[in-house]
């Protein structure tokens, strides 16, 4: 069982990464104008979302191969 460690809001990227998925559906959402406040993503949310990209998929490498 894979143990998830989300950073921040990127729940979703584990869990895609982590999954053992025999079978994959599409379930549509639309995401609404946000009501308070503004969004914090900038830069520097991409330049970690890329790292955690990279990061997974090395890991990925290593428990792949025996």
């Amino acid at each position: 069982s894979a143990r998830l460690k989300p950073k921040g809001y990127k729940i979703l990227l584990e869990v895609l990464a982590k999954g053992n998925y025999r079978r994959i559906v599409e379930v549509p959402y639309v995401f609404e104008e946000r009501k308070d406040g503004k969004s914090k993503l900038g830069p520097k949310q991409y330049l970690e979302f890329l790292m955690h990209v990279g990061m997974l998929a090395a890991k990925s490498r290593v428990h792949s191969h025996p």
